[in-house]
């Protein structure tokens, strides 16, 4: 086991996660894992990790409109905890809110995304749990979650204002934990795989991702 104090981006955008707190920094496993392939461990109490820069996109944007998220990972507590997080400010509503979290054989992901004036799109699954591959994408006043190349909720808001939907540079993208600050309701499980991309994918294009992943970590 070692302790992580960064994780690389492998895209070349430089866009690395890392933690300079030891006590708040998780662990590199590659041991007893269940699919053999080694993971990220995030302990639900105090780990998570930054990235580095606040804006992944450049100016003031932070990350971009429609975007897309895939993720490999694996909750271990029943608690609703925070799995992804980004905010525009601390007086700004506009942000995104990624729950993940499993109880007895289900798995449970929830997501907020809320506009300037705090209209939310929200997604809620659940499922059986085990090691996985979700995704989502936001496209116009709708969001998308996808499971092991499946899409498995849709949700769209008529009212939501995506007109003036950015996310702003005054904190970084954290994983693992509500904020990038002080931040509470920790996560608590493995993570293999993080992809973010500036831009919403098709449908087949995230199902041919997932596809790759799920034969990458023998999911």
């Amino acid at each position: 086991n070692e302790v992580v104090n960064k994780w690389v981006d492998q895209s070349g955008n430089g866009n690395h996660f890392q933690q300079t707190t030891s006590t708040n920094k998780p662990l590199y496993k590659y041991e007893s894992t269940d699919n053999g392939y080694p993971y990220l461990e995030f302990d639900g109490s105090n780990d998570f990790l930054n990235c580095v820069n606040n804006s992944i996109v450049g100016g003031s944007t932070g990350i971009a409109r429609e975007h897309t998220v895939i993720w490999v990972a694996k909750p271990l507590s029943s608690s609703n905890q925070s799995f992804l997080y980004k905010n525009l400010s601390t007086s700004n509503p506009r942000s995104i809110r990624i729950n993940f979290s499993k109880l007895n054989s289900s798995v449970f992901v929830t997501g907020y995304v809320y506009d300037a004036s705090s209209r939310e799109l929200e997604f809620d699954y659940d499922g059986t749990v085990g090691n996985s591959v979700f995704g989502y994408y936001l496209n116009n006043k709708s969001v998308h979650l996808f499971r092991d190349s499946t899409q498995v909720y849709t949700n769209t808001n008529s009212s939501f204002d995506h007109s003036d939907w950015a996310f702003g540079n005054d904190s970084p993208l954290t994983l693992g934990a509500n904020k990038s600050s002080s931040p509470t309701n920790n996560f608590e499980g493995y993570v293999q795989e993080l992809i973010i991309f500036n831009s919403r994918l098709t449908d087949n294009q995230i199902k041919n991702v997932q596809n790759y992943l799920k034969h990458k970590y023998s999911i």
